[in-house]
């Protein structure tokens, strides 16, 4: 039986061990626990929504895989200042996850989104967050964490089950 398709949007790191440049990457905590699902992860490129079709890229994948990541550019959803505990924030990062959520909503894919991912999608339909918490309409099957369930899925079933049903509705998609 072929794997269902999983993006998983990549994420850019300045720098890697393995290479001599910055890169784009996906944590192998995220990947390895969709393949234990019986899904086919791959990353997909950050690229500017403004210039590419999202709706089109993602039309060929089962399911999509939201990841973690920096925080949220504030101004994304209409906060005027930003708290100085606001990191990471990435511009082209931001709005191609927030057309990566709308879009797997809109196209009914299934559509996992962890911590930032969650996030995202609740900015993607118009939600607001706090930028520091002091230390929907969708079509298809939708699931959000705001805890990083890929870091014990290798020893912990009910983390895995998460892997488990993103795949498993992506394979009842196809």
């Amino acid at each position: 039986m072929t794997r269902p398709l999983i993006a998983v949007p990549a994420r850019f790191s300045a720098t890697t061990s393995a290479l001599r440049y910055a890169a784009e990457v996906n944590a192998r905590a995220l990947i390895e626990p969709v393949w234990r699902a019986g899904g086919e992860p791959a990353g997909i490129h950050p690229a500017d929504p403004a210039e590419t079709d999202v709706a089109e890229r993602l039309a060929r994948f089962d399911g999509v895989l939201l990841p973690g990541g920096g925080d949220l550019a504030p101004h994304r959803y209409g906060a005027a200042d930003t708290h100085a505990a606001v990191y990471d924030v990435d511009d082209l990062q931001d709005a191609f996850d927030l057309e990566v959520a709308r879009r797997a909503l809109d196209l009914g894919i299934p559509l996992l989104a962890i911590c930032r991912g969650l996030q995202t999608v609740n900015v993607a339909l118009g939600g607001t967050l706090e930028q520091d918490m002091g230390a929907p309409g969708a079509q298809g099957w939708f699931t959000a964490v705001q805890w990083h369930p890929e870091d014990t899925a290798d020893r912990d079933p009910a983390q895995q089950a998460l892997f488990d049903a993103l795949v498993g509705e992506a394979r009842e998609r196809r």
